[in-house]
């Protein structure tokens, strides 16, 4: 037997008029106990002026024919006790008619049937003769059995004539319902939200953004429905309803509606015929009559239509009304968007369920865990794709091919809106697609990389008006399952974006993770960045900023500042942003936005050690840049209250204290250092360059006449340098300046003996250093050269000087000048390049940088290197 389904409408029209039918019967049968009253005679005689020629008993019948079931109940239980109906009797049959009546109005007035509606009738089909005996139910009996044995002759049989609708006095044309078979479903927050937004004073047009057939236009007849026996609080006069729906689900198949409207002239016309027709300009006379009425214009399905065609038309709406659009793509800013999202899971269960049994299938006896796996993986959460899958099966296509051909789903629901995206807007699509995850507006900026910031923002925006594009709680964008069900099949990302996109990932992590190293090696650096795997902003910020500090070390200002506006608008709050801004503007010479940037990021820093890092760059640059050591002392003793006896924090105290001239309190807080706790190179030339320093001017309090008291401070001073296994290029300025201060103090010799064994013991060092002191020492060594050894003299004399300018113009393979010597290795040039060597490789004494020599060229893995090197001279 094949199966068999009743439109519930009609269905439901069948019980009512049923219903109806006895109750006039009993009123008829007792009439001559009763009279009509004035006020329902008058409202038969306006609904039918014939029945004023009729005789009494036809008159009679023909009044009773043009009341309502209320009207009818009415009669019977206010005159009970003429009918010699009991109490109780009567207070059971109120009972039961308090809920059919709203339901059969619902049905006559064509207004939105509740998914509860169908279950409360059918229970009064089969129980309302037992409840209610002092009637006669013989026209429901009748019913009641033709449903049961023979439903196709009652379809036949009745036919379904609504009334005419004068329960509002909103003029309208709104469709009937689509949602008969079932009730309208759930979503009743989404209903209130979407008529506080129709009623509202504050939004002329409003827009409900959503997937095909994810529900836009059926929330919207609800809505609009209970707006018509509602308050009507914005006071409407009309509402006038368009559809330009092209597609419909038909026998589980999407077809195409042939009088579909698919031009705006044709949507005129349309709107033209259901208002008053003053002249031949079509939209002018809607908008007149937009103007005279306090008017709804609702607009289904729009985005079928051009959208720059319409805005202009839409524009123009008087203010006294208002534009009501269903889209799967808004109009931008000129809206106020309602976002329909999917069916949350109790809701599209239940509808899931209702349809099953409407099909009269065996689907909703699957387990409610099972129902909502697939709701929710393979069919989107969608009133539609539900509808589709239980239509398809109920035709007899098998389960597991639908589901393995939805592209005909996909395609109806996403159609009209991929095709009119830019590259760009795709490309955000693309890049959500491949990642598999939401991301935040700093990962769509690095992985898409706009040429402008506001390209990718418009983009967004764009995105963010269809329903594709979603954001999270937390800021992060994501598409749904259908978007990418649909890009999969009809837009898949090119080879070319994915390679593009995993090579920026291993980019980034790379970064990362050299940030992370830096941050355990030297936290305090300006260059090292905390908290920036807090989240996925400041992943992105933290790339940008090593970005803009890589541009300042090459000066290029223009191009750091880009970086940091890139990180700024991807992380705003996040205090590294501002400490590096403050750090690049120190170094531009842009003190003031320096010390405001320092300022906020104080303001941004959340934990101590991120507080202390701020104040503590914010010492040194006032220290340095202002040379404001009294707010250098302020900053740096805020800072150790945040770390505690971190080392760095500590030198940086005793420095400060030492340019206030506070010598005895700077020596003092440097002893109070463990040196022990030093574990690293790093930290033992800060902790020995700052205590040499001290020393150092320590020196300088006495004038070259105190010729011993002067000496004993610059001795300590290099002898604190000497202390180090390794000295780095930092530390050795220091002890240029300390040998710089031993050449005014010759007189005394063992201050030039402290110089000449200093200079021997850490020639090389000096040879290779680039800073500025190495000329000022040359000098010194030129002014003195009477008082120290002719090789002093000689190594000295070729300091600061670019022996690698010089080797360019030797053009003999195996002779050159060496550029670079250390410990171990060092570096020969000529004009065909730069030779390593190994230190043993030279049959020579005491080499120095400048040496003229010869070698041997010899083959080795990472190219010719020079052997057996002989000095020239």
């Amino acid at each position: 037997m094949s199966k068999f389904n009743l439109n519930n409408r009609i269905l439901m029209f069948a019980i009512c008029s049923s219903i109806e039918y006895d109750l006039r019967k009993y009123l008829i049968n007792n009439s001559e106990n009763i009279e009509i009253p004035q006020a329902l005679y008058e409202k038969a005689i306006n609904r039918n002026k014939e029945i004023k020629s009729l005789n009494n008993t036809s008159n009679e019948e023909a009044i009773l024919i043009e009341l309502d079931m209320g009207d009818l109940v009415g009669m019977i239980s206010g005159n009970a006790p003429i009918f010699e109906i009991s109490a109780s009797a009567k207070k059971a049959f109120l009972d039961i008619f308090d809920k059919v009546i709203p339901i059969r109005n619902k049905v006559m007035h064509t207004r939105p049937i509740e998914f509860s509606d169908r279950g409360t009738l059918e229970e009064t089909l089969h129980t309302l003769d037992e409840n209610v005996i002092f009637i006669k139910w013989e026209e429901l009996i009748k019913t009641r059995y033709s449903l049961k044995n023979n439903p196709q002759k009652l379809i036949v049989e009745t036919t379904f004539i609504p009334e005419l609708d004068n329960t509002t006095k909103i003029y309208h044309n709104l469709p009937v319902p689509e949602f008969d078979d079932t009730g309208y479903i759930g979503r009743r927050k989404e209903i209130n939200e979407l008529l506080s937004l129709i009623e509202s004073d504050k939004h002329q047009i409003v827009t409900v953004i959503g997937n095909g057939g994810i529900g836009k236009t059926a929330i919207t007849v609800k809505a609009l429905y209970e707006l018509l026996d509602g308050t009507n609080n914005f006071g409407y006069e009309a509402i006038i309803w368009i559809s330009l729906k092209t597609k419909t689900l038909s026998k589980g198949e999407f077809i195409n509606i042939s009088s579909s409207i698919t031009e705006i002239s044709s949507m005129y016309s349309n709107l033209h015929e259901n208002m008053i027709k003053i002249t031949e300009n079509v939209d002018e006379d809607i908008l007149t009559f937009m103007r005279e009425f306090s008017t709804l214009l609702v607009v289904d399905n729009l985005e079928t239509l051009p959208t720059s065609e319409i805005i202009d038309f839409f524009k123009k709406i008087p203010s006294n009304s208002k534009v009501l659009l269903t889209s799967r793509s808004g109009l931008g800013e000129l809206e106020n968007r309602y976002s329909l999202r999917e069916m949350n899971k109790g809701d599209a269960r239940e509808y899931f369920i209702s349809l099953s049994k409407y099909y009269q299938l065996n689907l909703h006896e699957k387990p409610a865990k099972d129902i909502d796996g697939l709701i929710e993986n393979h069919l989107y959460s969608s009133p539609l794709s539900i509808k589709w899958y239980i239509t398809s099966i109920f035709f007899g296509t098998d389960p597991v091919v639908i589901l393995s051909n939805k592209d005909g789903l996909v395609e109806f629901s996403m159609s009209n809106i991929i095709d009119n995206l830019s590259l760009t807007e795709i490309e955000v699509l693309w890049l959500l697609l491949v990642e598999g995850k939401p991301l935040s507006y700093g990962e769509l900026d690095y992985y898409i990389n706009p040429k402008h910031s506001h390209l990718l923002i418009s983009s967004i925006n764009k995105l963010s008006t269809t329903s594709m594009l979603r954001t999270s709680s937390k800021g992060n964008y994501d598409i749904n399952n259908m978007a990418k069900d649909y890009l999969k099949t009809y837009r898949v990302p090119n080879t070319e974006f994915i390679k593009d996109v995993t090579k920026k990932r291993q980019v980034l992590n790379r970064m990362l993770q050299e940030i992370k190293t830096k941050n355990e090696a030297d936290p305090y650096n300006p260059r090292s960045l905390f908290s920036n795997l807090k989240n996925e902003n400041t992943k992105i910020a933290s790339y940008y900023l090593i970005n803009a500090l890589e541009h300042s070390s090459k000066r290029d200002w223009e191009n750091a500042e880009n970086m940091i506006k890139k990180a700024e608008n991807v992380a705003p709050d996040y205090f590294e942003v501002y400490k590096i801004k403050a750090f690049i503007n120190a170094e531009s010479g842009n003190l003031m936005d320096a010390i405001t940037s320092y300022r906020i990021a104080i303001e941004n820093a959340h934990d101590d050690i991120e507080k202390a890092s701020v104040c503590y760059l914010f010492s040194v640059f006032y220290t340095i840049k202002i040379q404001d050591y009294i707010m250098a002392k302020e900053l740096i003793e805020e800072a150790q209250k945040y770390a505690g006896k971190e080392p760095r924090i500590t030198f940086e105290r005793g420095r400060v204290h030492m340019y206030l001239g506070e010598f005895e309190k700077a020596l003092e807080i440097f002893e109070s250092i463990d040196t022990k706790e030093l574990r690293t190179d790093k930290l033992l030339n800060q902790y020995a360059s700052k205590v040499s320093e001290l020393y150092r001017r320590m020196a300088g309090n006495y004038n070259n006449r105190d010729l011993k008291l002067k000496y004993v401070y610059l001795e300590k001073s290099i002898n604190e340098l000497n202390k180090l296994r390794h000295i780095d290029p930092m530390t050795c300025v220091v002890l240029m300046k300390a040998l710089i201060d031993l050449t005014y103090i010759f007189s005394y010799e063992p201050a030039l003996k402290l110089f000449i064994s200093s200079f021997e013991g850490n020639m090389t060092l000096i040879q290779n250093n680039s800073s500025g002191y190495v000329n000022r020492l040359r000098v010194r060594i030129d002014n003195n050269e009477s008082l120290l050894p002719e090789k002093i003299v000689r190594n000295g004399m070729n300091l600061g000087i670019s022996f690698s300018e010089r080797a360019k113009n030797i053009t003999n393979k195996n002779k050159g000048i060496i550029t670079k010597i250390t410990d171990s290795f060092g570096f020969i040039r000529n004009a065909y390049g730069d030779y390593y060597f190994k230190v043993f490789d030279l049959k020579y004494d005491n080499p120095v940088v400048g040496d003229k020599v010869i070698f041997e060229l010899r083959d080795s893995v990472k190219g010719p290197k020079a052997v057996r090197i002989k000095d020239v001279d």
